[in-house]
């Protein structure tokens, strides 16, 4: 009688492989999700916790905001204040001190612009005919009573752009233009002369 001997290793069933891998497939699975999970609220709570500063920074941004906005307001009302108070202290004086450059201005002497400090200094830029006319208001400037000192600062002489020729007139003649003078002047004045004046007027402007 023969006996039959298998040396081989048996071949585990098919069925019990493919459960592994569904089983190792499974778990697998299950580890990414609770990863990815876990990773979802953690960003969540940060972007959370970004928006809580966010928020708060605006909140602070609009305090500061309103705080500066309060004191520029109140800052410029003060300086208005001040503005008011200075005008209504100095208007008369300004006013005489005005008319009495005006009187000593030339015939053809406008002026263009007029920087008071307060103190008795004056700045002043005047528009003339000529340079000789510069000259003459500096004359007369240093020769007034009401003046401690005065100095020319500038004379500039701006030549106006030339109008069309009219019919007959040549083009030699339409080339001459005559330039305009303009100059400015320091002027240091006496504010008690003006201060006298005001009183003798009987603070009445004349």
């Amino acid at each position: 009688m023969l006996v039959e001997i298998n040396l081989l290793p048996k071949k585990e069933p098919k069925t019990s492989s493919s459960l592994s891998i569904s089983l190792i497939l499974l778990f697998v699975f299950v580890i990414v999700s609770i990863g990815v999970f876990v990773q979802a609220r953690v960003n969540e709570t940060s972007l959370k916790k970004v928006n809580q500063e966010i928020e708060s920074v605006q909140k602070l941004n609009t305090v500061l905001q309103t705080k500066i906005t309060d004191q520029e307001s109140s800052d410029s009302t003060g300086n208005l204040q001040k503005a008011v108070s200075w005008a209504e202290s100095y208007t008369p004086e300004t006013v005489r001190l005005l008319r009495s450059l005006i009187a000593l201005l030339p015939e053809q002497g406008f002026i263009q612009s007029l920087s008071y400090n307060g103190e008795g200094g004056v700045g002043v830029k005047v528009q003339f005919e000529s340079s000789r006319d510069a000259a003459y208001f500096l004359s007369s400037l240093k020769h007034s009573e009401w003046v401690d000192n005065a100095s020319i600062l500038t004379l500039e002489a701006v030549k106006e752009e030339a109008s069309e020729p009219s019919s007959g007139s040549t083009a030699e003649a339409a080339e001459i233009v005559m330039p305009i003078y303009y100059s400015e002047f320091e002027i240091h004045f006496n504010r008690e002369f003006f201060t006298k004046e005001y009183k003798n007027t009987g603070g009445k402007e004349s």
